[in-house]
């Protein structure tokens, strides 16, 4: 049925080479493109807003970011040592209390936000879940719902290092150059993050052990030696102008619908 109604289709337009290669293999025959996120395109706002916003919070000194997400809390785990399903939560608690160890502020920020209770599909209920557990006044909780998105990615833009779950928490990290690790359900963290960085860390949290996972989380964290800011800047730009053919490409076939 899918491949029925892509043939009918002028063209699709996929994000990341590891998708196409997926798609190229249905045989299809409509044009397919490999564009990278639009939303690689997004400008935060000012970091002067950013700064404020962490000051009225308390926040001080270096902060570290993570993200947990509710997506990796519910895949259900192959076995008992890999950190997807309720290890998950076990594996961000361990990287709470070592970063706090080594003298960070810790923020926990929930990339996508339901009611605030559902576990099933709202950051927010699970990172409620994981503050109420560890008690630490180094730890803090972005539970504001009213924050834009080009808000929150101001947010993160202040941050020294960040750990996330989350597709476009890892974007925005990405585009506003700031040190990242993956924890990663699907193929497509691999492709935005090849595009940004030479070398980098996606963990597979449905075959990585907790403990393997938080070694290699823990060596990228020490070391970042890995982290090339300026290769990241000429790929934005060069991404940038990927984006800009694709919106152009999407405009002309509407055009011709017209």
């Amino acid at each position: 049925i899918i491949k029925s109604h892509f043939n009918k289709l002028p063209f699709l337009m996929v994000r990341g080479e590891e998708n196409l290669k997926n798609l190229e293999q249905m045989n299809l025959k409509t044009l397919l493109y490999s564009f990278p996120d639009i939303s690689i395109g997004l400008n935060a706002e000012s970091k002067t807003w950013a700064k404020k916003y962490l000051e009225k919070m308390l926040l001080k000194g270096k902060i570290v970011g993570i993200s947990p997400s509710v997506v990796i809390r519910n895949i259900k785990q192959n076995s008992r040592q890999n950190c997807s399903g309720k290890n998950h939560k076990i594996l961000s608690k361990m990287i709470i209390k070592q970063l706090i160890d080594k003298g960070n502020s810790v923020l926990i920020i929930p990339h996508s936000i339901g009611d605030g209770k559902d576990l099933t599909n709202c950051d927010l209920a699970f990172a409620k879940e994981i503050y109420a557990e560890i008690e630490n006044d180094k730890l803090f909780i972005l539970n504001d719902t009213s924050l834009a998105y080009k808000e929150v990615r101001a947010i993160i833009g202040q941050l020294d290092f960040y750990i996330t779950g989350r597709y476009h928490s890892l974007v925005s990290a990405l585009t506003i150059k700031i040190p990242v690790i993956a924890l990663s359900w699907h193929t497509k963290y691999n492709d935005i993050m090849s595009l940004f960085h030479k070398k980098y860390l996606a963990i597979n949290c449905r075959k990585k052990s907790i403990d393997d996972a938080f070694a290699e989380i823990d060596e990228f964290y020490q070391n970042r030696n890995w982290f090339d800011e300026n290769y990241s800047v000429k790929m934005h730009k060069k991404l940038i102008a990927e984006i800009d053919k694709s919106i152009h490409l999407l405009f002309t076939e509407i055009e011709k619908k017209r």
